[in-house]
């Protein structure tokens, strides 16, 4: 349960390895720092609303890897419950993955509304195989496993592979539009997402066909005396 959590909360919330439960600085022996790593105290339950069209949601607070610790700025990523069906009816619902998982280690709900609160606030929500708190090695090790399951060559699969694949289904469903509403979401101040996403089958089988129909004039073939420079975006 915690394994497939992770896996969702990689993948949605387009997290590096180290992000899902210690930074990448944890495997070289820095202790678990609850102001920075998920913790349970991270996830807040919020009030259903219009925006959230009725569903119970919440944010889960991630502080980018490569932000130092004089800043930890923190980006509450919101997740909503996808449908109204008995918890755990859809195995792609985030929500319900991070409500099972917590049951599964606690032994009991989270709270309807707000965050957790005394010791278990400062506790690291996903812990690896091992016992240890969750780091880089533990995201590669589920990639690798996902793959083989899947009939996939698991050498091509690492910490990274949730972050791809979550960066082009987003594009997949937004289109032009999910560069600005990943950098809204905090997961990249820069086009370095593009890097991310991954070229979609069917838009590349439909603009091998579609490309016929182009017909628009570029700007140096009408204007004989402009060329467009190496650098022009």
């Amino acid at each position: 349960m915690l394994e497939w959590a992770a896996a969702l909360v990689a993948w949605n919330l387009l997290l590096r390895g180290g992000e899902v439960g210690h930074v990448a600085r944890g495997e070289n022996g820095e202790p678990f720092d609850p102001t920075r790593d998920p913790t349970f105290g991270a996830i807040e339950f919020r009030v259903p609303c219009a925006d959230s069209e009725g569903h119970p949601w919440l944010t889960f607070d991630i502080v980018p890897i490569k932000d130092g610790k004089a800043r930890a700025r923190t980006c509450p990523m919101g997740v909503r419950r996808r449908c109204r069906g008995p918890l755990g009816s859809d195995p792609l619902c985030v929500y319900d993955a991070i409500v099972m998982a917590w049951r599964s280690a606690t032994g009991s709900d989270p709270p309807a509304l707000g965050r957790a609160a005394g010791a278990l606030a400062g506790r690291p929500f996903f812990v690896g195989r091992a016992g240890h708190v969750w780091d880089t090695t533990d995201t590669r090790a589920l990639a690798e496993r996902m793959a083989a399951a899947l009939g996939l060559p698991a050498a091509e699969f690492g910490a990274k592979s949730f972050r791809v694949g979550g960066a082009t289904d987003w594009r997949d469903v937004f289109g032009p539009d999910a560069q600005r509403i990943i950098t809204l979401r905090g997961r990249w101040s820069s086009d370095i997402s593009l890097i991310y996403q991954r070229a979609l089958l069917e838009e590349q089988l439909y603009g091998s066909v579609a490309v016929a129909a182009a017909s628009r004039a570029d700007l140096e073939s009408v204007v004989r005396s402009w060329v467009q420079p190496a650098t022009f975006r």
